[in-house]
């Protein structure tokens, strides 16, 4: 495969190009300031191969150069060789991208250039590297281990530029990533948006995007990657100006224009220390409400527990009570105190006062009512129908033990 790629690098070399850029250098102007447009394709087999543009870069003597990109990408290894151009020259690179920047071109763009800004409407897109290989098994194994290196390189030139973490940026490119020129401005990829006069309208793209997963940012989801610049600012090949603070800070704090730097400082401590008295007060812990005299707080947990406690003792009670009641009864009509008849009436004293009841039971003679068949109250040849002679008699019984009018 790498043969047959030097053999088609050779012949587009020889073949006459289709320039995909233009530089100009104003020298006439004595302004010191090169233009250079990417304006298509970066393309070495059909197109010119970075040799030629590095050439014409290495020419300009010029102080600042101004890129304008407007490219949906190309050739990785060209790319990189043309970022590499890029830095290592002399002057100030700034970078506009002016429609689309994508790929290959979105690297250049972001590596190459020590300022990059997005004119309005503009896009910028990275993705993992694409290749078409031909051959066997050893010679994919060996595509595969390529693009994974070019993937890994282009990663690190938008981790270099934006920080954040490099698993994070493999991840935007393997997603195939779209920005807005605002989301690149706060994914740390470019530095501002440019702001262009309303005469002038955004280069845009004119090229078949469908080869890509989304075509244009419009129909992408919306970027992963949020991780801004990195508090840890990346090395820079040239000096880059320090901003000044913003006079909204000295508005907020309520601070003159003509107060110097400590006098900010000190007015940023103050506010400071009050937040924080602001936020020991407030997280001071309350003190307790006073109960009143005879009242115990409980937890709700141990309430719930005791309740159900409760509610298991008073059940367990009524059991007892209703075994207590019918051993009483059995024992007498066994005993052949009461007939199997009068159960229910018995029952019922019980019912009404337990221990009177069972003085009652144990007040009448045993044996006066025969006992006849296998279970208590289940014999029809014994059962007793008492007269109201009888009742009255029970109830004169009942009256004399307890000092009680029995109620029927």
């Amino acid at each position: 495969m790498s043969r047959y790629r030097e053999h088609v690098r050779a012949a587009a070399v020889d073949a006459a190009p289709r320039s995909w850029y233009r530089i100009q250098q104003s020298a006439d102007s004595g302004d010191g300031v090169a233009r250079i447009d990417i304006f298509d394709e970066i393309d070495p087999f059909w197109g010119v191969s970075a040799q030629y543009f590095v050439s014409e870069l290495n020419a300009i003597d010029a102080e600042d150069i101004q890129l304008h990109i407007n490219s949906p990408g190309g050739d990785v290894y060209d790319a990189i060789a043309i970022t590499n151009a890029l830095r290592q020259h002399k002057a100030t690179v700034t970078a506009t991208i002016d429609g689309l920047a994508a790929s290959a071109a979105g690297f250049i763009a972001v590596g190459g250039a020590d300022v990059l800004q997005m004119a309005e409407n503009s896009e910028l897109m990275i993705h993992n590297a694409w290749a078409v290989s031909i051959g066997d098994a050893d010679d994919m194994r060996d595509m595969a281990a390529r693009l994974d290196r070019a993937n890994a390189n282009a990663a690190s030139i938008y981790h270099a530029k934006a920080g954040g973490e490099l698993d994070d940026w493999l991840a935007a490119m393997k997603a195939e990533t779209w920005y807005s020129a605002a989301e690149a401005v706060d994914a740390g990829l470019a530095d501002s948006v440019l702001k262009l006069p309303k005469k002038k309208a955004a280069a845009k793209a004119a090229w078949d995007l469908s080869i890509f997963n989304y075509a244009g940012r419009a129909a992408a989801p919306a970027p992963r990657t949020s991780s801004g610049k990195s508090a840890e600012v990346p090395p820079q090949r040239k000096e880059q100006p320090v901003a000044a603070l913003d006079d909204g800070l000295r508005q907020l704090l309520g601070v003159g224009a003509d107060a110097d730097d400590g006098a900010l400082l000190n007015k940023v401590k103050a506010a400071l220390t009050e937040r924080d008295e602001a936020l020991e007060e407030a997280t001071k812990p309350q003190a307790a409400a006073k109960l009143p005299d005879g009242v115990v707080a409980i937890d709700a947990a141990v309430l719930a527990t005791l309740q159900a406690q409760a509610g298991a003792g008073a059940a367990a009670a009524v059991r007892q009570a209703d075994d207590d009641r019918n051993r009483l009864l059995d024992d007498a009509i066994r005993a052949g105190k009461i007939p199997p008849a009068a159960r229910a009436a018995y029952e019922t004293v019980l019912r009404n006062d337990l221990e009177s009841g069972r003085a009652l039971l144990a007040s009448l003679a045993a044996g006066a009512i025969p006992v006849v068949g296998s279970e208590i109250g289940h014999d029809e040849a014994t059962e007793f129908h008492p007269t109201a002679a009888d009742m009255a008699a029970l109830g004169g019984t009942f009256a004399k033990i307890t000092g009680q009018k029995w109620e029927d």
